[in-house]
């Protein structure tokens, strides 16, 4: 990294992070309504239901983040904190593959019964080493910095 780059902090990164889940949330149960998931007569069961809606929750999540960090840099949640992902190398956006990747990552670890809770937490504290960066930026390579403010 060059003297130009300052890291995104860790409230800044949280509150990105908090952002994309309540956005992706949303948009998740918006798409679930026209579906009629909800209506008495297309009932599940309740574990039914909790797996459809966590295969559309994780599927939007997917896609919207990913196309966004493809095209930007930065899920919604960072654009609107004012922070992005980069390439450690380049301090460009991250080629797809390291995007891809560091997306899955969460859901995968997080997939693992009881430990995968212990493995979030750990890669979760790494964050308050000096370099502000999670287990999963060391191994793919990335950091999240701040934006710098086009000038006029």
């Amino acid at each position: 990294m060059n003297n130009d780059t300052v890291l995104a902090g860790r409230g800044r990164r949280l509150s990105a992070g908090v952002c994309d889940i309540l956005t992706v949330t949303g948009l998740g149960f918006l798409a679930i309504w026209p579906l009629g998931l909800f209506e008495q007569e297309n009932a599940y069961e309740p574990s039914q239901l909790a797996l459809r809606l966590i295969l559309l929750l994780v599927t939007s999540y997917l896609v919207l983040n990913v196309w966004l960090l493809a095209k930007h840099g930065q899920t919604l949640g960072k654009r609107l904190l004012g922070i992005r992902i980069v390439a450690n190398t380049d301090g460009q956006k991250p080629v797809l593959w390291r995007l891809l990747a560091r997306a899955v990552s969460v859901f995968v670890i997080t997939a693992i019964p009881l430990w995968g809770l212990l493995l979030l937490i750990v890669d979760s504290l790494f964050i308050f080493g000096s370099q502000r960066r999670c287990l999963h930026d060391f191994l793919l390579g990335t950091s999240v910095q701040r934006v710098k403010a086009k000038a006029d």
